[in-house]
């Protein structure tokens, strides 16, 4: 049975009376462990999974976390369209009523290929009407509608209670099997004898190979060497021996085609969650990618349910730790960070989301990335709305990720500035800045943190002189001259200047130091060239 494929056209189609399904299987290299459901090292997850109802998650719960194989034909018996249900009492009585009459009827054949033809023939006679491409193993029950991986299910139901060896086969388009598989390697075909054929596209195969250099499965010499066409067949295709939980797997994974085909990208997601947990393999891993990217183009991210889907790109991200993935895994977190924080103004969705994609994010530079764009926008909203209760924090942990970043520096320059603004004690204004720039070195540059600065010193400075406490007065002014060049204008204010050194001069002049008072206003003179008080100050003194 194949299948007309519509993903991210990733795949070309080419359609001649194709009957088989195409599962393309290579084993999963990377995020394995399937049977541990609860590792965070695995791809799908339990949680992950959507069920239609309590039932049918008891069932995966049973068949994967408490290994029980009992419940594997209700698992089968889960149909791609909900409303055919048969139950699992109606399907097994059916087949145990088979079981009897091949036991009484054909154990006694002359052959292991007779019994095999004879059972064959019952089979197709009792339960298969008519092939339909899109078809699930309860139909078989209901309409008696086939394809052949639910022929191939039951068959194997069927083999296994007439104690009939048989073997699952998988190729690249079709799925079949083979009775006594080590003696007599009988075919049991399970769909018309005519098939067509299906051709990927030529970007899919190369990428396809790079991805195989990439992760190290080939060495150079081969990748060098071998024809990409070949190497494509040799890694991507087989025809191996598959189980019955694989068949099951292959069955989920046709639901997911048959979904896609009808632009029903999350239900399909849904199916390739299923398939992937049961049988995980490279096909379901890509097409899974491909079914990801499609729903994450509708997502909308107004609930905390909606991020499930950008932690499960985190984990491609995790597996394939490629640059332009990684950029792609940012971009989507940007479009979290702007429907929920900036159109919709929900913060605490976003500090939900965010707690959610960073306890899964285990790549150092992704979840650096991904948390400076959390911490200097919640930074920006907060400053911009006028909450400061953690602004401080945010700005800091967003300055500890990315110190350079040019926006970054100037929030905190605005925020260092904003805060002193409601101060009006010069040595708590002074002090802090002083905090700032050793939490922050690069704001001593801006312009405006230093003329705050520099007026502090003058200000304290000249309140020292006033007080006749000279050397206080002599510490703050060699402060603000150790820190300040004389022709920096920019970052002088001419009134703190003017203030500072004409109360020194005064302060000098009642103590008798006529000269120091002098070299006051002539110091001052070199940072207020123009200043008339400072002027007129020295025309009375001299």
């Amino acid at each position: 049975m194949s299948f007309k494929l519509h993903i991210l056209a990733e795949f070309t189609i080419m359609k001649i009376n194709i009957y088989c399904l195409l599962f393309l299987s290579v084993l999963l290299f990377v995020c394995v462990d399937l049977s541990a459901q609860s590792s965070k090292d695995t791809l799908i997850r339990f949680s992950d999974l959507s069920f239609n109802n309590e039932d049918e998650r008891l069932l995966f719960e049973k068949y994967l976390i408490q290994k029980d194989s009992s419940v594997l034909i209700d698992l089968f018996l889960i149909p791609l369209d909900r409303s055919k249900r048969i139950s699992t009492k109606s399907a097994t009585e059916k087949i145990n009523r088979s079981v009897l009459y091949i036991n009484e009827n054909f154990s006694s054949a002359k052959s292991n290929a007779k019994k095999i033809k004879l059972t064959y023939d019952y089979i197709h006679k009792t339960f298969f009407k008519v092939y339909k491409l899109s078809n699930s193993f309860s139909e078989i029950f209901i309409s008696g509608e086939y394809n052949c991986v639910s022929a191939s299910a039951l068959y194997s139901f069927i083999f296994e209670k007439t104690n009939i060896p048989f073997s699952i086969k998988e190729k690249p388009t079709h799925v079949y099997l083979y009775a006594y598989p080590n003696s007599d390697k009988i075919l049991i075909e399970t769909t018309s004898p005519d098939f067509g054929y299906y051709q990927f596209s030529v970007q899919f195969v190369s990428k396809y190979v790079e991805d195989l250099y990439r992760s190290k499965q080939i060495s150079k010499e081969e990748y060098d060497s071998e024809n990409v066409n070949n190497l494509f067949n040799k890694y991507f295709f087989s025809d191996k021996d598959i189980s019955l939980r694989q068949l099951l797997g292959l069955q989920f994974f046709n639901y997911g085609i048959f979904s896609s085909d009808k632009k029903e990208h999350k239900l399909a997601l849904d199916w390739f969650k299923m398939a992937y947990v049961i049988y995980p393999s490279k096909s379901v891993f890509y097409v899974m990618q491909d079914a990801l990217f499609e729903q994450l183009t509708n997502v909308k991210y107004n609930e905390l349910s909606d991020i499930d889907n950008f932690l499960l790109l985190v984990r491609y991200y995790e597996c394939e730790k490629n640059e332009s993935f990684r950029i792609k895994v940012l971009n989507e977190f940007v479009k979290i960070k702007d429907a929920q924080l900036i159109n919709a103004n929900n913060v605490d969705l976003f500090i939900k989301s965010h707690q959610l994609i960073s306890s899964e994010i285990k790549d150092s530079v992704l979840r650096n990335d991904i948390d400076f764009v959390y911490w200097y926008e919640m930074s920006r909203v907060a400053i911009l709305s006028g909450k400061n209760d953690n602004i401080d924090t945010y700005l800091y942990n967003a300055y500890f990720l990315n110190p350079s970043n040019v926006d970054l520096r100037a929030l905190i320059s605005h925020r260092v500035l904003n805060k002193i603004s409601n101060f009006s004690d010069s040595k708590k204004v002074m002090d802090d800045l002083n905090a700032s720039t050793k939490k922050y070195p690069f704001v001593k540059d801006n312009e405006n943190v230093l003329e705050v600065l520099n007026n502090c010193y003058l200000d304290i400075a000249y309140m020292s002189y006033a007080q006749q406490k000279i050397k206080k007065g002599e510490e703050y002014i060699a402060i603000f001259e150790s820190n300040t060049k004389e022709d920096s204008n920019n970052s002088i204010n001419q009134r703190y200047v003017e203030s500072a050194y004409c109360e020194a001069c005064a302060c000098y002049y009642r103590v008798g130091n006529k000269v120091k008072a002098k070299a006051m206003l002539l110091q001052g003179l070199k940072y207020a060239p123009d200043n008339f008080a400072l002027k007129e100050r020295l025309r009375q003194i001299n």
